[in-house]
């Protein structure tokens, strides 16, 4: 055999090796490729989440408010704390007449300075001096314990103190009596001191609460926009969501005749009022139960809807709420969800979820890289997600902790089979 046949026959043998080779190689790729690329599969593992269909809107609060007004122009006297619960019958604040005991004040005070001068010119007698002004120091504890017993209107410590201070003074009278000219001027001007205070006792104007609730200082000047007399007869163009501006009275020295010092509200029931679509206004109906959240602190509460009035762009949506007012009774305008209906199921993206052979599902790969259809039921979807539970009539249905592909790419493929 020649060196040429020779070569010939080498490169023969080589292109045979090389062909089965390449064989091999194929055979390979096409059994193990479609698990080497299922496993670098991007996929989301699916959990069980508890989804709501809302709304999401601002809403009015309306209270069951009684205002009271100054009676008098005056300073204020507070009993209560803001936010406290009282019942019916108690004294809220009382409102003194201020230009008329300031001047009684003033007299008062000169008065004392008067008696002092005196007590001071009787040098001669040290005791009498002693007593005297011991006798006037308790009888002015007396009338001033006699002062704030009017403003609880406690008749019986009244009379109590009532009658130490007729002893106090009888006695006071006596050692006056006794000592000339210098007590029984002393006395005088006690006498006149007492007529003063009575005034000032008689321009307290004590002001009561008619009902049970709780006490607030707080105005907004909504509080006659918004009522539980006109809430029903409220059009979407009455909900006013701007914020107002709120008075403290608490922080105000005095106050004019008329002008709103205090408030109850009777803590029961409670109201929102809230403009909504006219689209979303048709999944609602009057008299239905329904839940709003408080966004605020995602406080849930259970309500019912009073009211729908309609326009021609919107509706106002009236909910009556039985609870919790002592946490938002300040708030004038809240955020709120309607939540029209919950779901509980597995939340699978959009764009997982594929049919085929006429069966909605989605493509799940297990730890083996065995990547599977599966169907599911939606019971909820929305642009990216939707809310699934496992289909029933079908043994190969979805289930908590698959891992479902997303990939796009990977679908295809695998629908293309």
């Amino acid at each position: 055999m020649s060196k040429q046949q020779r070569e010939l026959k080498r490169k023969r043998k080589r292109t045979v090796k090389l062909f089965f080779l390449i064989i091999v190689t194929l055979y390979i790729l096409f059994m193990f490729l479609p698990n080497l690329y299922s496993s670098k599969a991007q996929t989301i593992l699916v959990k069980s989440e508890e989804i709501e269909k809302k709304i999401e809107s601002k809403a009015i609060t309306i209270k069951d408010e009684t205002i009271y007004e100054a009676k008098s122009k005056g300073k204020l006297k507070f009993y209560h704390n803001e936010g406290e619960k009282i019942s019916k019958n108690q004294v809220l604040m009382t409102q003194a007449n201020l230009s008329n005991i300031e001047d009684y004040e003033k007299e008062i005070d000169n008065i004392e300075k008067e008696i002092d001068k005196l007590n001071k010119a009787n040098k001669s007698n040290t005791l009498f001096n002693k007593d005297f002004k011991k006798l006037e120091k308790e009888i002015n504890e007396i009338e001033k314990n006699i002062s704030e017993a009017n403003e609880k209107e406690n008749s019986k410590e009244i009379k109590e103190l009532e009658n130490q201070l007729k002893e106090k003074q009888d006695k006071l009278k006596t050692i006056s009596q006794q000592n000339g000219f210098m007590g029984y001027t002393t006395r005088q001007l006690i006498n006149q001191k007492e007529e003063l205070l009575e005034k000032i006792s008689k321009n307290n104007n004590s002001i009561v609460s008619n009902e049970s609730g709780l006490v607030s200082y707080l105005f907004d000047g909504y509080e006659t926009k918004y009522t539980v007399h006109n809430m029903t007869n409220l059009n979407p163009s009455d909900i006013d969501i701007k914020k107002p501006q709120v008075k403290n009275i608490k922080k105000i020295s005095d106050s004019s005749v008329g002008d709103p010092i205090v408030k109850v509200i009777k803590d029961f029931k409670w109201f929102i009022a809230t403009n909504i679509s006219i689209e979303d206004a048709k999944e609602l109906d009057e008299e239905q139960s329904i839940n709003i959240r408080i966004k605020k602190d995602n406080k849930k509460i259970n309500g019912k809807i009073l009211k729908i009035n309609t326009s021609k762009k919107n509706a106002l949506v009236l909910i009556e709420l039985d609870s919790y007012l002592y946490k938002y009774y300040k708030d004038r305008i809240l955020d709120i969800d309607i939540i029209l209906k919950e779901y509980h199921g597995l939340r699978i993206p959009s764009k997982a979820v594929v049919e085929k052979d006429d069966v909605k599902g989605v493509y799940t790969k297990n730890v083996d890289s065995i990547i599977k259809f599966k169907s599911i039921n939606v019971i909820y979807s929305e642009d990216d997600f939707v809310i699934a539970l496992p289909d029933e009539t079908n043994q190969s249905s979805i289930e908590a902790y698959d891992e479902v592909i997303i990939e796009k790419n990977i679908i295809e493929n695998y629908m293309d089979k």
